[in-house]
C-alpha cells in the first residue's frame, strides 16, 4: 500500500498503481488533452501531416494487423534476446518511412516489438549512420531468423 502519487492526494492505493481513482480520471483527461494539442501542431506540418495520414490509413492498418498475427503478437527481438514471450506494441519500420516513402508497405522492412525495444532502436539510430545501419542490418537478420523458423 502506499500513497497516490498526485501531489497532496493522501488516499492509500495499492503498489504497482499510480493515482488514485480520481486523480487517474483526472490525469487520463489532462494526457489526452495534451495528445490533441500535440497531434493538432504536428498536422500543421505538411511533411507530418503525410506521415499522419498514412499511420491512420486502411492500409496501413491491415499490413500492420498481418504483421502482428505473424509474429503471434510478440517482441521479435526479446524472443530471440532472452527466449522471453514478451508481448510486442508497434510495428517498426526498419527503414523510416522518412528515409525511404516507397518501403512503407514492405512487409520485410516491418518488425513487431515491444515499446522498449522500439525506444532502444531510435537511440541507436539517433547515435550516427554507421550505428543506424548497424542496427538496421540485426533487425533485418532477426527477422529473417523468424521467418526461416516460423513463416511457412
Amino acid at each position: 500500500m502506499k500513497l497516490c502519487s498526485y501531489r497532496g492526494c493522501t488516499k492509500i492505493i495499492q503498489d504497482g498503481v499510480k493515482y488514485c481513482d480520481y486523480h487517474r480520471k483526472k490525469f487520463d483527461i489532462s494526457e489526452k488533452e495534451r495528445y490533441k494539442v500535440y497531434s493538432k501542431k504536428r498536422m500543421q506540418d505538411a511533411e507530418q501531416k503525410k506521415y499522419q495520414s498514412f499511420y491512420n490509413s486502411d492500409d496501413w492498418k491491415r499490413i500492420r494487423d498481418a504483421i502482428i498475427a505473424n509474429c503471434f503478437s510478440i517482441d521479435i527481438i526479446e524472443f530471440f534476446r532472452t527466449g522471453n514471450l514478451v508481448p510486442g506494441f508497434t510495428v517498426h519500420h526498419i527503414i523510416p518511412i522518412e528515409d525511404d516513402w516507397n518501403s512503407r508497405f514492405d512487409t520485410e522492412n516491418l518488425i513487431y516489438i515491444s515499446e522498449s525495444n522500439h525506444q532502444r532502436i531510435h537511440v541507436e539510430y539517433l547515435k550516427g549512420q554507421r550505428e543506424k545501419e548497424q542496427m538496421q542490418k540485426i533487425l533485418f537478420d532477426l527477422k529473417q531468423k523468424w521467418n526461416d523458423a516460423f513463416v511457412i
